[in-house]
């Protein structure tokens, strides 16, 4: 060798009294140098003092012979490109002997060969180290409850968007009343939520990854995000952004006794993860546009045109066939001797079980082979190849994604649990094969775990009381979902099973053990082939895709253009047009990246070539290290990002919530009630004042007695408010009559005031509130807002409140979420930007609050005070109105305002709602969860069945209660609390002279 190379350094590691141990450290690309003499002894070593007795050295590595019977075998393993990092070779002193390490996400794989040369055998130990200290799980714990809050706030955004979209469909439609019917603005906006919803898929994908990534060690992060740099530049940034800068700011906001430390601590730490989840998602999508350029320029070969615009073409040209091409999907089950883990598939025609084999082809496939749209005397829009139809790959396939199922990698969750098409080879007979137990309870599995899902579903529709129907519905669905696994488990078994007896009378027609030895049979089974030489017996399932008909260029063109001006040019006009410029903006993003990965995909080509190759000529000199960089980073990003299997979840989440707003927003337009404010319920209450409830315990409900400081109300006791909050749902024709039973005819219902109001400002939102004055009180005026009555509403509570649940659920959903408080109200506010105009306009509380503000013009003239109230929706708006104005503010079973109380216009302050607003939250009552409630509330009892989960949300049953608990006072007792509600009967004046029960009775018949 040549003297004027440099040495290369090597870590030895000694202990008393023994040889150290020499290990070479090698480089990004191993290099390889010969010695003249083997024995040749190393120099001095540098030694460093270590715990103990043992010492690491800094050493001139030790070199080989070039004679291949001289090295080590696991020199020559070569890693696989699903290896999350590159492994290290490690060389011992003997030149036979080494060690590979394989890095896991906590810990390491060390596969260590010693050479023992009295028998001249190689023997290789795979050994599992755990490299994973408590500090560095918690860190990377943090990490991921950070990124995992990043991405949930995401998902949230992508939800709000999709709202956003329905409401604008619903004006640009004309049903809320504000503006005349734009049906074509309206089809844009329909036309953007395909966009929206797999662009915003997309994104989630990638957050999914990232969020993963972060909790493994960030390998692809420091692998492929920041592919120019070196690992510990990368290291640095991860460090800046993940902890180092947000901490950094904490500690000067304290120092300077800042009080918000926090909470720009906090936002700060938000928006680094939101920056650097930025540059993961511009090197993703700039890695897979490069990808696909140059998997192109390899794959086809055969074009001599290499340039950019040639290959753009290509690209698109290939995603538009694989689109619109019909594809006939074969699968079966294949038995039979394993040549390895990649010739499965191709070996599986030749072992195929004829009897498992099927076929299948979409209802639109089958359009495809329509005569008329073929090149052959038709349109020209299809080629029919079904005489030499044209395999398509799947990702899997390129990757070689065959996990095996063996005696030792078994379990019950994995069988139950496993893809709907999935790639396991399951061993059965030779090496490592399942036990005949394992294949029964595989079988038995499947069938236990889908009754127990049927089951718990039945079970839970009849807690629910739900209807017959329902139930029967449920049912059908658990078996539509689960019958695919139970038949794909039920083939499997019956393949395998006769393998399975066949080994079992094997082993009966073999000599008899000694019984004293107590052995498990299937452990001796196991052990046995183990250390057999026979080739492993394998089932797995093959499924083959194959392109029946061709979509010609002129049906790709075609499409092009279709996709492009329905897909991107008509609906950003619409949004422009709708006024909603920051959705506009966004829907540019969107559809920009979306397009840029939809067209240029690597996915596509990989599954017409299934393979991974991406070293052409020019880059056969390179280091294997770097040719697995190239095919490591292309399977990562393809399997993980690009075809990920999360884009199906994520794309069903946003589609469920989409279906569900559109559905009310559907429910809405077919209904009369959308456009009527004064749709309310005509039944009554039954008064009767000769009987009465006295208060149970005054420190049961201690805000039986409100605050005298209600703004000079007339009322102070909560049963009146809760009352008042019911009243807004009382037909016009019958509020003046409960008015006077309840009040004794000293209320008055000003609805000719609120028509005038209504008219004088053209209001005609679907908002319906009432004017309750007290004449003998100074005129004390009371706004009693209706709550959800219809599917409009029930938009109306969507678009004001959902964002602040989601944020909620996503608190409750991460470890020490409720950190997250002080910024989730400038998270909301962020969110509610994306608004258009239009959508604020319809906000009922405006209309709300512009109502009061007027009363408070009229006050002390007309007015002594003012004070709202109201039950559900109309309870939350109540309590947005009361905090904008100063009056006071009483709701039932209302949603609250803390976390959203930035995105209101104006904002709300916390002080406003700590002193101006009052809630009263009934027992699971899911509507009064919603938000954070403010300072004053008081939570009240529900009597109902625990799984009757909307009956506490009764306005007339929390009034009832209240009544029980706190006493009716001056108020008459109500029948409906005892025949509707089951409360025990009130007790009689002196002056009564006859049973609640025939009281009731006459009440009822006289009514």
């Amino acid at each position: 060798m040549s003297s004027e190379k440099p040495p290369e350094t090597a870590l030895a590691s000694t202990s008393a009294g023994d040889s150290p141990v020499v290990f070479a450290a090698e480089e990004e690309i191993f290099v390889e140098r010969e010695l003249e003499d083997e024995a040749t002894s190393p120099p001095e070593s540098l030694t460093t003092p270590e715990r103990g007795d043992v010492e690491t050295a800094i050493v001139p590595s030790l070199t080989e012979s070039a004679s291949d019977h001289e090295m080590p075998l696991i020199a020559n393993f070569k890693d696989h490109f699903s290896l999350p990092m590159p492994s290290s070779r490690i060389r011992f002193r003997s030149t036979r002997s080494a060690a590979r390490v394989i890095e896991q996400e906590d810990g390491q794989f060390v596969l260590e060969e010693n050479y023992d040369s009295d028998e001249d055998e190689h023997e290789v130990s795979i050994k599992r180290i755990e490299d994973k200290s408590a500090g560095v799980s918690f860190l990377r714990a943090i990490y991921a409850v950070v990124t995992a809050f990043w991405t949930g706030f995401l998902l949230i955004f992508s939800l709000q968007i999709l709202l956003f979209l329905t409401l604008d469909l619903a004006i640009q439609l004309g049903i809320t009343s504000k503006q005349d019917p734009n049906y074509g603005a309206a089809l844009g906006v329909l036309c953007s939520f395909p966009a929206f919803v797999y662009g915003l898929a997309s994104a989630l994908v990638i957050a999914g990854a990232f969020i993963s990534d972060v909790w493994r060690g960030h390998f692809l992060i420091r692998n492929f995000a920041f592919r120019k740099l070196k690992s510990t530049a990368v290291e640095w940034i991860f460090f800046t952004f993940f902890l180092g800068l947000p901490l950094f700011v904490m500690g000067c906001l304290m120092l300077e006794a800042n009080e918000n430390w926090w909470v720009i601590g906090g936002s700060i730490w938000f928006f680094s993860i939101f920056a650097f989840f930025v540059i993961f998602c511009f090197n993703v999508i700039f890695f897979e546009i490069h990808a696909c350029r140059k998997v192109m320029r390899l794959q086809y070969t055969d074009d001599t045109d290499h340039s950019c615009f040639h290959v753009t073409l290509k690209a698109l040209m290939l995603r538009q066939v694989a689109r619109y091409s019909a594809i006939k999907y074969v699968s079966f089950l294949s038995r039979g001797a394993l040549l390895n883990s990649e010739a499965t598939d191709k070996l599986g025609e030749e072992n195929m079980l004829v009897e498992t084999r099927t076929e299948s082809l979409s209802l639109l496939a089958k359009l495809t082979m329509w005569k008329r749209l073929s090149t052959n005397g038709g349109l020209g829009l299809y080629e029919d190849i079904q005489d030499s139809p044209q395999q398509v790959y799947t990702i899997d396939d390129a990757r070689d994604v065959r996990p095996f199922m063996t005696a030792q990698s078994w379990s019950l969750e994995k069988v139950f649990c496993r893809p709907k098409h999935s790639r396991y080879i399951m061993i059965l007979s030779g090496a490592g094969a399942v036990t005949r137990a394992q294949l029964r309870s595989s079988f038995a599995c499947s069938v236990i775990g889908s009754f127990l899902m049927f089951f718990l579903l039945l079970s839970f529709l009849v807690y629910l009381d739900m209807g017959y129907a329902l139930v029967g519905f449920g049912i059908a669905i658990g078996i539509i979902v689960a019958l695919p696994s139970f038949i794909s488990t039920f083939k499997l078994y019956r393949t395998g099973k006769d393998l399975i007896f066949a080994k079992r009378a094997a082993r009966k027609s073999a000599p008899k053990r000694d019984k004293s030895i107590d052995r498990n049979d299937d452990l001796q089974h196991i052990d046995s082939f183990r250390r057999s030489n026979q080739a492993s017996e394998a089932v797995y399932f093959v499924r083959e895709n194959f392109r029946v008909t061709r979509a010609t260029p002129r049906l790709c063109w075609i499409m092009f253009v279709l996709e492009v001006a329905f897909g991107g040019i008509w609906p950003l006009w619409s949004l422009l047009a709708v006024n909603n410029l920051p959705l506009a903006l966004m829907f540019i993003l969107i559809s920009v990246v979306t397009g840029l990965r939809y067209y240029f995909n690597a996915a596509i080509v990989l599954e017409e070539t299934g393979n991974l190759d991406m070293i052409d000529d020019q880059q056969k000199n390179l280091s294997d290290r770097a040719k697995w960089r190239e095919a490591s980073r292309l399977s990562a990003i393809i399997g993980n990002i690009t075809r990920g299997r999360s884009r199906g979840p994520w794309m069903a989440v946003l589609g469920v919530f989409g279906f569900i707003v559109v559905g009310l927003f559907a429910g809405a337009l077919g209904t009369e009630q959308v456009v009527n404010a004064e749709t309310t319920s005509k039944t009554s209450y039954v008064y009767l004042p000769d009987f009465h409830y006295e208060q149970q315990d005054s420190l049961q409900y201690p805000t039986c007695q409100l605050s005298n400081d209600l703004g000079l109300s007339p009322l102070t006791k909560m049963v009146d408010y809760a009352y008042l909050a019911g009243v807004a749902y009382r037909d016009v024709g019958a509020t003046q009559a409960e008015l006077d039973g309840w009040f004794n005819g000293t209320a008055l219902d000003n609805n000719a005031l609120v028509k005038k109001y209504r008219a004088a400002v053209n209001l005609t939102s679907e908002v319906s509130f009432k004017l309750i004055t007290f004449p003998d009180k100074g005129n004390f005026a009371f706004v009693s807002i209706r709550g959800t009555q219809n599917n409009w509403d029930m938009l109306t509570d969507v678009q004001l409140w959902s964002a602040a649940k989601l944020m909620q659920v996503l608190r409750e959903a991460l470890p020490f979420g409720s950190i997250w408080t002080p910024i989730i109200p400038t998270l909301i506010k962020a969110i509610t930007k994306l608004e258009s105009g239009n959508i604020q306009k319809i906000s009922f509380y405006k209309d709300t609050t512009a109502f009061v503000e007027t009363l408070l013009e009229l006050v002390p003239a007309n007015f002594s005070g003012v004070a709202v109230t109201g039950h559900s929706l109309g309870g939350g708006l109540s309590i947005i109105t009361g905090a904008q104005t100063g009056v006071p503010a009483v709701g039932l079973s209302a949603p609250n305002a803390m976390l959203s109380r930035k995105s209101f216009e104006p904002p709300i302050t916390v002080q406003a709602l700590n002193s101006k607003t009052f809630n009263i939250i009934p027992d699971r009552d899911v509507v009064p969860q919603i938000d954070d409630p403010a300072q004053n509330f008081q939570n009240i009892n529900c009597n109902t069945a625990t799984q009757d989960i909307l009956a506490c949300h009764d306005s007339t049953r929390s009034l009832c209660e209240i009544m029980f608990t706190c006493g009716t006072g001056p108020r008459p007792a109500i029948c409906q609390c005892v025949t509707d509600y089951g409360y025990p009967e009130p007790r009689p004046y002196e002056w009564a002279n006859r049973t609640f029960a025939e009281a009731c009775a006459s009440a009822m018949e006289g009514k």
